[in-house]
């Protein structure tokens, strides 16, 4: 009795945060492919995160392609610790996140049976100064281990090459469908 205890504490984590990522997978087009991924607990401290997650999905477009999504979402530990957050229920909602945009298949998407490497881009705009943001994700699928990186650089500069990383994260996935 007292294993079955340890292993079902043991694996809650890894089910709370890949329930989060069965609402992504399931919205708009459903993903028949989806991987659940997070960082360790000493790069959370390190970032000062309460808790982050990464939703990845594989989706079959109407053409018969695939597209790929993420979306990176996060709980600063300021939220988390927020007595009036507590109150309320809400230091363990994700009010942070960030969605790549799509990666079709061919040269933004490449997928194998050992790994899965997406690349995408979202234009900016220099009037409402939202900035270009580039992804690049990689996926092995033997270790589970994936590598995102994330930059981004003011819109108006594409002459320019100064990208500002804004996440550089190895996290451990999980697939989940």
């Amino acid at each position: 009795m007292k294993r079955l205890l340890v292993t079902t504490l043991a694996l809650l984590p890894a089910t709370s945060w890949s329930h989060e990522c069965e609402k992504f997978l399931s919205s708009g087009w459903k993903s028949d492919k989806g991987y659940a991924c997070t960082i360790s607990t000493e790069e959370l401290q390190s970032r000062e995160l309460h808790k982050l997650e990464m939703c990845i999905g594989n989706v079959p477009y109407l053409d018969g392609q695939r597209y790929a999504h993420v979306e990176l979402k996060w709980v600063p530990l300021s939220q988390h610790n927020n007595p009036y957050n507590k109150d309320a229920g809400m230091n363990e909602t994700f009010f942070e996140s960030f969605y790549t945009g799509l990666a079709f298949a061919g040269k933004e998407l490449q997928e194998d049976a050992k790994s899965l490497k997406m690349q995408s881009f979202i234009e900016g705009s220099s009037l409402t100064y939202d900035p270009d943001i580039r992804s690049d994700l990689a996926l092995d699928k033997r270790t589970m281990k994936a590598h995102l990186v994330v930059q981004s650089r003011k819109a108006a500069l594409i002459f320019q090459n100064n990208w500002e990383t804004r996440w550089d994260l190895n996290l451990q996935c999980e697939r989940i469908r």
